[in-house]
């Protein structure tokens, strides 16, 4: 599904074709950039762009640009559709880390790492920046936490301060449990914030994450 660039058309464009878009390509050029220069932002957006109503091939393009705005055109070209955003790095002028879409999910190749033994009872907030475009819906994280049985000790997970979006906690018993999950939350602010009711007894207490993926505001599922 395609609009066009004055949002005031929408059509269906059914192929197999493929293409590919290099963000080495300097623009506003097909299968490439949307503007000369070298982009500047942490952040790029895919797109798929026609010609119009009537095409039967799509190609793509790249933009720091997100929906409603969408990526500046191409000679000739007049309509595009969002595919979803990537974590991009001015300084190598290459996508951060390999990934890949599904539908509206985006996953790492490799997990991105974002807490390593955590152990405190004090709001930590961790943010999304480095792994999720601003705009995603919501994240993917496994989750592993290693809770002291002994004094009851819970891990939270929080979206908003003071709120507890999940909670982990254990049964009383003198062995400490190890619990691992995977949890979805909803993009507040592009963080996420996790405690624990008690501090671990030794470094082995706590919790370790990884972040997996994100959703992509692209109308799929």
């Amino acid at each position: 599904m395609l609009q066009t660039t004055n949002g005031q058309q929408s059509f269906i464009l059914n192929s197999t074709g493929a293409f590919t878009v290099d963000l080495g390509t300097a623009g506003p050029i097909v299968n490439g950039r949307d503007i000369a220069a070298v982009f500047a932002s942490t952040y790029v957006h895919w797109y798929a762009i026609t010609t119009g109503l009537g095409s039967t091939t799509p190609a793509g393009i790249v933009s720091t640009a997100t929906p409603p705005t969408g990526p500046v055109m191409p000679t000739s070209y007049s309509a595009w559709t969002y595919l979803g955003g990537s974590i991009y790095t001015s300084a190598s002028t290459t996508i951060a880390s390999d990934h890949n879409f599904r539908g509206a999910w985006g996953f790492y190749n490799v997990r991105q790492v974002t807490v390593t033994n955590g152990n405190t009872t004090a709001e930590n907030t961790v943010s999304l920046a480095l792994v999720a475009p601003p705009n995603h819906l919501e994240s993917q994280h496994t989750v592993q936490t290693h809770l002291r049985q002994d004094n009851g000790q819970t891990f939270a997970l929080r979206v908003v301060s003071g709120s507890n979006f999940h909670i982990t906690s254990t049964v009383a018993s003198a062995i400490n449990a190890i619990v691992t999950f995977t949890e979805r939350l909803p993009n507040i602010n592009n963080n996420f914030i996790w405690l624990l009711s008690s501090a671990g007894a030794s470094a082995l207490d706590g919790v370790q994450m990884s972040f997996q993926g994100y959703k992509m505001p692209n109308g799929d599922v």
